[in-house]
């Protein structure tokens, strides 16, 4: 199933800080393992126009705090939820979303997401080649 068979509408939308070196990362690295492409990738600095729905929802520093998954019924999570959804979707992730909903470990899918997400701009920095 390729794009032309998977309406924009129809997959999974995911925003995120366009200015964010790690989520630049993990975007290309997503891109990379969805070979139906059941993803659309929107920088928070474009959801206003694309999504005005959305962003209406939601409070205007939150966009770019933290990384949001739009279903295409326009209902949306955020951060670790918004990862496990993507895990969900991509069938080389799904394990990962497995282990994530386990109870033990879904306790931690949040403290540890903003763990990163608040030091996401570092990581930028350590991620970037030397040069």
């Amino acid at each position: 199933m390729g794009r032309e068979d998977l309406p924009a509408r129809a997959r999974l939308t995911i925003c995120y800080d366009g200015e964010c070196g790690v989520c630049l990362a993990a975007v290309e690295r997503l891109r990379n393992l969805d070979g139906d492409e059941r993803l659309r990738f929107v920088p928070a600095q474009r959801v206003t126009s694309e999504f005005p729905d959305f962003a209406a929802r939601i409070e205007p520093g939150a966009l770019s705090s933290a990384l949001h998954v739009i279903e295409p019924d326009g209902r949306w999570v955020s951060g670790g939820e918004a990862v496990l959804r993507i895990a969900e979707t991509l069938p080389r992730l799904r394990f990962v979303a497995r282990l994530g909903r386990l109870p033990v470990v879904n306790r931690l899918v949040e403290p540890m997401y903003r763990l990163v997400a608040r030091h996401r701009h570092r990581l930028s920095r350590l991620l970037r080649p030397a040069g």
